[in-house]
């Protein structure tokens, strides 16, 4: 740049020598002869010496800018061969419609979650663990909105078992690698020569993959003069990868992020409690991980996400089917409340069946609330929920292509 500065300098001042002032065009337009060259010869032999060296300036960083492209090239195609698991970040199109969690909910579990991800302690993990349906991956989605907001989000990754590789280990590593890659240029460059290095990094363990791909790439970071990493992983229900061996593995290896000490490396899990990963979690100290179980939050702070969730919802609906503002009545609230308990899949999952377009709200609205008192268990509770919906919504009359899109709307997730 200062290169530029300088050749812009110069060419100013050869330009004003070199134009004709106001007294030489007075005496031109008289037809006097009051034109003279304006050098000497020792000084158009300096000219000549300062423009050369500015053309030798100029094609050296030109060759320089064609060496960086094509290495930039050369980078990219090396990203290109890693094989990755379409649909598992956050931000991907099969997430689209899934939401996220809404203002004034889930407050105090977000709060902790972003000061766990801030402080200067030695917790690099922090696991939410809760029965299915207590909202764990509309935590999980929340959180990863707002670290990519922040430009903190590393990568993200969301199971889902019984969806192909969405619900398998074999390319989880190197999905994480191709998101790191776009944190950082000197990090995309590593990560671009570990494939280099081994094209067939996929197709290897998972071990491996971990060491070449991200330990290795991070530990050299670790020695460089460069602005130092903060940046969160958010991965998703580790409790729907269908291998038990290979959780295990995973929390292994991502558990090795305690050894960065330059670069930090945060890790948010969710899951539900089952053995493999509370066994994991168990075997790591208890330094490096903080836990937050969502069946422990009290019950007047779930109770209050829960009616902003059902009057958002019951918003939407009365506006969709132009109902009166005060259906449905509080009452109504106070029972869906009751029923809902900790999962907010029933909550959810009641509001679909009885928005859906398909019928009148408010006898959706009964058949959901109807027989309460008859069910103690929160699971009886959305079974039976569950069942009156399917039984309306899949008859066994309907065409295969209309309950195979009914299927998917109401899949529990």
């Amino acid at each position: 740049m200062e290169s530029v500065r300088q050749c812009s300098y110069d060419l100013k001042g050869l330009k004003s020598r070199l134009e004709i002032g106001k007294y030489q065009r007075r005496m031109k337009r008289l037809g006097l002869r009051a034109l003279r060259w304006p050098f000497t010869s020792t000084e158009v032999d300096r000219v000549i010496n300062i423009l050369e060296r500015h053309k030798s300036t100029f094609s050296l960083a030109l060759g320089i800018d064609q060496v960086s492209l094509a290495l930039a090239a050369e980078r990219d195609q090396n990203l290109s061969k890693l094989t990755y698991v379409e649909g598992a970040s956050f931000n991907s199109y099969r997430l689209e419609h899934e939401a996220l969690c809404l203002a004034n909910t889930r407050v105090d579990v977000l709060d902790r979650i972003i000061e766990w991800s801030t402080g200067a302690h030695m917790q690099c993990i922090f696991w939410l663990s809760g029965m299915a349906g207590t909202g764990k991956s509309t935590i999980a989605r929340t959180i990863a909105h707002s670290f990519a907001e922040q430009k903190r989000l590393g990568a993200s990754f969301f199971f889902s078992r019984g969806e192909g590789d969405l619900g398998r280990a074999r390319n989880f590593f190197s999905s994480i690698a191709l998101q790191l890659a776009r944190s950082s240029a000197t990090l995309k460059g590593l990560i671009a020569e570990a494939i280099a290095e081994h094209d067939d990094i996929s197709q290897q363990f998972l071990r491996e993959q971990w060491k070449h791909l991200i330990l290795r790439p991070i530990e050299k970071l670790e020695s460089c003069q460069h602005e130092a990493l903060d940046l969160v992983l958010v991965i998703d229900a580790l409790d729907e990868c269908e291998s038990e061996s290979d959780i295990r593995i995973i929390l292994q290896l991502l558990a090795q992020v305690k050894n960065f000490t330059r670069n930090r490396i945060r890790i948010f899990f969710t899951s539900r409690p089952e053995t493999p990963i509370r066994v994991g979690f168990k075997q790591m100290p208890q330094v490096l991980h903080e836990d937050l179980i969502l069946n422990d939050l009290p019950s007047p702070m779930i109770e209050h996400d829960v009616s902003i969730f059902l009057r958002h919802e019951f918003a939407r609906i009365r506006e969709a089917h132009g109902l009166p503002s005060d259906w449905p009545s509080e009452q109504h609230m106070k029972v869906l409340i009751k029923k809902t308990g900790r999962l907010f899949i029933f909550a959810a999952t009641a509001c679909r069946f009885i928005g859906d377009e398909a019928d009148l709200p408010t006898e959706r609205l009964s058949i959901v609330i109807e027989d309460s008192p008859a069910y103690n268990s929160q699971i009886k509770e959305l079974d039976k929920t569950c069942i009156q919906v399917l039984k309306r919504c899949i008859s066994q009359s309907a065409e295969s292509s209309e309950r195979e899109s009914q299927h998917e709307r109401f899949r529990i997730k």
